[in-house]
């Protein structure tokens, strides 16, 4: 199946503001500073705004990352037939779950208007959001902690998701799949 790699660095920073971009930034580098990996680096300038001891200044930038991603996923999604974005913190994914499981699908997708089908997968943990609720997965979804990327990269392709939000579960940095 076709794959599209689509990294949306210009459009993030745009949406974004170039105080809270500078603010990610500066974290970013001081970190890499202490000799942490560009992963680690990255992890942890993101997370510290959605800690839940976060100062409401924090708070703010991460409703501002989630609305950011959410409005480019948003653009994107008639294009796609299924999306994939990986986070790099499990706070950061769920937040931008939950966002994105109430906002609806654009025009031009075949379920137009609708509440998308969102996963939220870190390792064995897997929460579902359908029609904007938190549900189980479905009979035919993999379950477990032993549930492997395949399987449920198989059963997004089926049509039980649109959207696909991870963080190293499914080692897969893809933003978006054409059709």
């Amino acid at each position: 199946m076709p794959t599209r790699f689509d990294i949306a660095t210009s459009e993030f920073e745009a949406h974004l503001g170039a105080e809270a971009v500078r603010l990610l930034k500066n974290a970013f580098l001081a970190l890499l500073a202490e000799n942490k990996s560009v992963d680690q680096a990255s992890q942890q300038a993101f997370s510290r705004f959605f800690k839940a001891d976060a100062s409401e200044g924090d708070r703010a930038i991460a409703a501002l990352i989630v609305s950011a991603v959410a409005r480019i996923w948003s653009r994107r999604a008639a294009a796609a037939t299924l999306a994939m974005v990986h986070c790099d913190s499990v706070e950061f994914a769920r937040a931008l779950s939950a966002a994105i499981a109430q906002e609806l699908l654009p025009e031009g997708y075949s379920r137009a208007g609708d509440k998308p089908r969102v996963a939220f997968v870190v390792a064995g943990e897997i929460r579902v959001w359908r029609d904007g609720e938190e549900t189980g997965l479905g009979e035919r979804e993999p379950t477990g902690r032993g549930i492997k990327r395949d399987e449920l990269l198989q059963a997004a392709r089926a049509g039980s998701f649109d959207i696909l939000v991870n963080v190293n579960a499914l080692r897969c940095p893809v933003l978006s799949k054409t059709p």
